[in-house]
């Protein structure tokens, strides 16, 4: 069985600037492969970025406190990313100072879930910081709808999760779905 660390995962602190903590996973959510990190099960924080000087670094493409599955929690036992102190200009699943709106780049999501806090910002001088494009507390399958949604979002959010269903399935699970919608 896999042992935690007794502290944090991952600590950047004491000037440490320009890191990339992950990378670019081609299948979020799927099986932990590429540039990802299974940052899980740690005593303290899963990542913590600290103190002056500490700017312009990269959190992306990590599976932190869930299991490889994305299916069941493997929590840190406090925070999955705890940014404090003088710690500037992260970016957690993004490109340092990138201006919003690029297309050109390619980023893939973080799966924050399972953690006592997803993602925390603590101290007044912890400034500059982007959070985008994560899914937090959720399994990576993001099977968020409302009511209003249509039969077609409903099927391709299901074939995304690996659910290819018959024109007659898919007219049982959206009645139940709309439904449920309802209540």
């Amino acid at each position: 069985a896999a042992l935690p660390n007794s502290q944090d995962g991952v600590r950047i602190s004491d000037d440490a600037s320009y890191n990339l903590v992950g990378g670019v996973n081609a299948t979020p959510g799927g099986v932990c492969s590429g540039d990802c990190n299974l940052i899980s099960g740690n005593d303290a924080d899963g990542v913590v970025v600290d103190s002056s000087g500490t700017d312009h670094n990269v959190i992306s493409g990590n599976y932190i406190g869930t299991d490889v599955t994305c299916t069941t929690a493997f929590p840190n036992q406090l925070s999955g990313v705890y940014l404090v102190g003088f710690a500037a200009d992260l970016e957690i699943n993004g490109i340092p100072n990138a201006p919003r709106g690029v297309t050109d780049i390619v980023v893939e999501d973080n799966v924050i879930s399972g953690n006592q806090r997803g993602v925390w910002i603590a101290g007044d001088t912890s400034d500059g910081h982007r959070v985008e494009g994560n899914t937090i507390g959720l399994s990576a399958s993001k099977l968020v709808l409302g009511k209003h949604s249509g039969r077609h979002a409903l099927r391709s959010h299901l074939k995304d999760m690996g659910y290819d269903l018959s024109d007659e399935e898919l007219k049982l699970v959206f009645t139940k779905f709309k439904e449920l919608g309802d209540k």
